[in-house]
Parts: structure tokens; sequence; C-alpha cells
């Protein structure tokens, strides 16, 4: 289905009546999938490339799938619905004064008084995982919402130490991303730190830049290397941080790291 967006108010009511005909005799799952396909919004988000709202949609259907899975009885929207209002009003009643822990994922849409983010070091968040700058803007962007779903007072927090890698856990590259005039330190960080942190920091986003330079290779192609010479790309390594090449003028398989210079050339 094309996105729904500027079609007549008469076939907008027209859907809205044939969806309300069959909405105490069709699955919840089935009527979202009807709903999501005939206004085309689903549609549309894709083309926008608008991740977050797909990415509430998919939560949208897992939790009515969870919902059916478990259920001994059919159940129709306005049970749905009704079960949805309950469990909202409870939930306020009961967590007044409580401490809501959650994942950043499952805070998108939401706001607080006070938020807390911990764990604000290079390799915790932006995590080690993160392989290439397409993946640290993930997480810049990650931590973007994070930040943002505090309405009076955010409160961030890092600590000092040894990753699970031995790597030393220096500060996240998110806290010296903020303007340090809007932020109230409780214990100063020290100036040799800043240093060693950012230094670090450093050192991997300059790492980033040079993977990037060969993000457009793939196996197949033929390179030239500044001192091997030229090859042909077999495979990538196990982490896919690296490439598997056979040089014409070295008959071992040489792997070679996605940060070095590659030239491409046409076979």
């Amino acid at each position: 289905a094309k996105p729904f967006n500027g079609k007549s108010i008469k076939e907008y009511m027209s859907l809205i009546e044939e969806l309300n005909a069959i909405k105490d005799t069709t699955s919840i799952s089935d009527l979202l999938k009807l709903v999501l396909d005939k206004s085309g919004y689903e549609e549309m988000l894709s083309t926008q490339k608008d991740e977050e709202r797909l990415e509430n949609i998919a939560e949208l259907k897992q939790s009515i799938y969870d919902l059916e899975k478990n259920s001994v009885e059919n159940i129709t929207l306005s049970d749905y619905l009704a079960g949805i209002a309950l469990f909202t009003k409870n939930d306020n009643e009961t967590r007044k004064n409580s401490v809501s822990l959650m994942t950043i994922h499952a805070a998108k849409g939401l706001e607080f008084p006070y938020v807390f983010v911990c764990g604000l070091n290079e390799g915790v968040f932006p995590s080690s995982k993160t392989k290439d700058i397409y993946q640290m803007e993930e997480e810049r962007r990650l931590c973007y919402v994070a930040f943002t779903r505090a309405k009076e007072a955010l409160f961030i927090s890092e600590s000092e130490g040894i990753n699970n890698d031995n790597s030393v856990r220096y500060t996240s590259r998110f806290v010296f991303n903020v303007d340090k005039k809007l932020l109230d330190y409780k214990t100063e960080l020290d100036e040799e730190w800043i240093k060693l942190s950012k230094s670090s920091i450093e050192s991997k986003e300059n790492a980033f830049e040079n993977i990037s330079l060969n993000s457009d290779l793939k196996i197949g192609d033929s390179v030239i290397h500044k001192v091997l010479g030229k090859g042909t790309i077999l495979d990538y390594n196990e982490d896919n941080t690296a490439f598997i090449i056979q040089f014409d003028n070295i008959p071992t398989l040489r792997t070679i790291s996605k940060g070095t210079q590659l030239l491409k050339v046409s076979n």
C-alpha cells in the first residue's frame, strides 16, 4: 500500500468504518497488520528511515503477540485496550515513590523528572563492541535519547578501573561532548586523567576514520597495498575488522586491518 498521506477524507472514513466492522471478530495482531498495511503508515516510516518509530511498532507487535500466545481465550481489541488502561492506572498508583530501572531503548518516548545515566566510560558506553564510525554514531544517538529523558535534572556517572578486555576504563567521550558550563561536578576530573582519556578517544576515532576509507570494499575487489602490492579480497576475519587478501606476489593469505589504506583498482 502507498502511504495514506494525501488521500481524501472519504477514503479515510471508509477505512475507519471497515476496520470498526471487524474489530470484535479479528485478532488484535491481524487488526494491527491491517491498520499498518492499509494506512501505509509503516511503509512511510521505512521510506523516511524513522528507526525510532519503527522500533516502537515492533515492540507493540511483540507485546500483542506475547499476549495472544499466553492467553487461553481470544482477546478482542476492546479487551486489550481495557487491560492496558487498567495496567496503566495501577502502575501509576503503586509506583509513586519508586525508581524505574530500564534500558535506553525502553525509555524512548518517555520523560522523568530526574534521570540517572550510569557507566559513562569508554568500553561501556560507548560499547567496546563499537567497530566503526557508523556504530559510534548510533551509540551517540542512544546517549542523546538517554540524556533528553530528564525534565528537571540529569545525573551522569563514570567509574575508573579495568574493562573486561583488560583495557583502561577511561571517561566516556559523551561526557566531554557536553559543554562543561552545563555540568556541576560532584568530584572534578583530574586534568591529567582528562588528557589520557581524550588521547585514547582520539586514537580510536582516527582508527574509525581509516576504516571508513575502505567501507566500499567488498569480497572479490582488487586492491593495492603500498608495500604488498596488488591482491584480491577473499573474505573478512571473524569479527569483521580485517580483510583476508590473496596478494599476487605472496603465496600465503594475509589478514589486513580495515584501518590500513587500500586502493581499489579495476579488475
